[in-house]
């Protein structure tokens, strides 16, 4: 199992028990749908903080980059996507 699988199993996990759905005082049900949402709104929110790109300050120019973190973290999501 890759690391990216671990960390998309682990998030989902997580996300259950936050997707809990109440049906009546005594009777409840945990949504995968929902957790799996949870997960994938906070991979998106992980991606947007991390850099793909550098300024090069001398020829002002943008220059993109392949970033470990970002490339780690799609991944997670892909992952996610198929459980």
């Amino acid at each position: 199992m890759t690391p990216q699988r671990e960390k998309a199993i682990k998030l989902v996990e997580k996300y259950k028990n936050h997707s809990t759905i109440w049906i009546d005082e005594k009777e409840c049900y945990t949504s995968p749908k929902k957790a799996k949402e949870a997960a994938l709104i906070c991979v998106d929110e992980i991606l947007k903080e991390v850099p793909t790109e550098i300024l090069d300050t001398y020829k002002f120019e943008t220059n993109f980059v392949i970033n470990e973190r970002y490339n780690f973290w799609q991944k997670v999501k892909e992952e996610i996507n198929k459980l």
